[in-house]
């Protein structure tokens, strides 16, 4: 009887999408209501590369997807996402605003909001991860009772935790110099929305930037530039690809 009135009432309806919110290299992000509730929708997605790597959005969603089980609980990271088919996820609406929107608003937060932040991203890196991507000031959002939330773990990485020794030690150098990128955003973050909490340290830790940082950035430029050339802004297509 419950298989035949499953079957009478079809399927699960499908998330209502209310707005678009973002879109970068793998992935675009939408506001949708579901099941009488608000989520983030993130499908990844990497057209101008699919025909070369087609299980890149597949390995990008569960590696989000991991880190977002692993850190389900910890006190202003964000709900845990549940995956939404094989290259999306689902995450609860979190209601507040990103640093981002606070600056060109110019709203003045809490002054115990970057000391809360701090403790936040200690508790992460205690845990072996680094966010990785905490110069993008949308992924910190300002809650509404004005506390800090993470949100956006698509780069975020920890160390090698496999037999080899020296795999080991490379491996946790390098997450050490990035755990140490992440704190000097955060500064910088602090440094432009309240320059008037800033200590000489948090100043310092602000303009320090690390050998790693220094040789990926020059990189990074390089890769960027290239992706603007071979897939014209706005578009999913590589410039010389064919139209079908």
């Amino acid at each position: 009887m419950a298989s035949a009135a499953a079957a009478r009432s079809g399927p699960p309806a499908e998330p209502q999408r209310l707005r678009a919110l973002a879109r970068h290299w793998f992935s675009e992000t939408e506001l949708v209501a579901w099941q009488g509730r608000r989520y983030l929708h993130k499908r990844y997605r990497v057209p101008w590369l699919g025909a070369w790597l087609p299980a890149l959005p597949r390995a990008l969603a569960r590696h989000e997807l991991a880190f977002a089980r692993e850190l389900a609980g910890l006190r202003g990271v964000a709900p845990p996402a549940r995956p939404y088919g094989e290259c999306a996820l689902l995450r609860e609406w979190v209601e507040g605003s990103s640093l981002r929107e606070c600056a060109r608003a110019g709203v003045a937060l809490p002054a115990a909001f970057f000391d809360e932040l701090r403790a936040l991203v200690d508790a992460l890196h205690a845990r072996g991860i680094a966010h990785n991507d905490l110069e993008r000031k949308g992924n910190v959002l300002v809650d509404a009772a004005g506390h800090p939330v993470l949100i956006d773990f698509q780069i975020a990485l920890r160390g090698y935790r496999g037999r080899s020794r020296l795999l080991r030690a490379l491996s946790q150098r390098v997450l050490r110099e990035l755990q140490r990128q992440d704190l000097r955003y955060l500064h910088k973050s602090k440094r432009k929305l309240r320059p008037d909490l800033c200590s000489a340290e948090d100043l310092r830790l602000a303009r320090e930037r690390s050998p790693l940082a220094r040789a990926y950035r020059p990189l990074w430029r390089v890769l960027h530039g290239l992706k603007r050339a071979l897939v014209p802004k706005g578009s999913d297509r590589l410039r010389f690809s064919r139209r079908t």
